[in-house]
């Protein structure tokens, strides 16, 4: 018996684990995504950050659509019928075509707490790239 501290990936290296990763997020319907994975990051994000890149292009893509649909179904002087089949169409979307599904996450890490948005990073990954200069326009205060 193992205690908790002792278990590892038994022959799942860090090259087959991205070759992986990269392989189920390249589908035609991920496209967009693979052009954004291969520009932004310097090693391979992790699946929190991945599914929220993920709920940001279906946002983008059903934003407008979503948007007339919702002013039809909310307009009160049109007839029920008509908002009523809006608000069929409304429900056919998918998961990711509500901007309730979108989470600002720190692109570095992945956390969802403490993130300073002009940055996408959380506070800690903020701090350390601040100190070492890779922030434009950033420096320590004093006063």
């Amino acid at each position: 018996m193992t205690s908790a501290g002792e278990f590892k990936m038994v022959g799942v290296d860090a090259a087959r684990r991205e070759r992986y990763v990269r392989e189920r997020w390249t589908r035609e319907e991920n496209a967009e995504i693979e052009v954004e994975l291969d520009r932004g990051f310097a090693s391979m994000p992790n699946a929190r950050v991945l599914r929220d890149i993920k709920a940001r292009h279906g946002v983008n893509a059903n934003e407008i659509l979503r948007r007339a649909y919702l002013y039809v179904a909310r307009n009160q002087t049109l007839p029920p019928q008509v908002r009523f089949q809006a608000q069929l169409q409304l429900n056919t979307f998918g998961r990711y075509a509500r901007p309730t599904t979108v989470q600002n996450r720190c692109t570095e890490t992945g956390r969802g707490r403490g993130i300073i948005s002009e940055f996408g990073l959380c506070r800690y990954q903020f701090r350390l790239k601040a100190l070492a200069k890779e922030l434009p326009g950033v420096k320590k205060a004093s006063w």
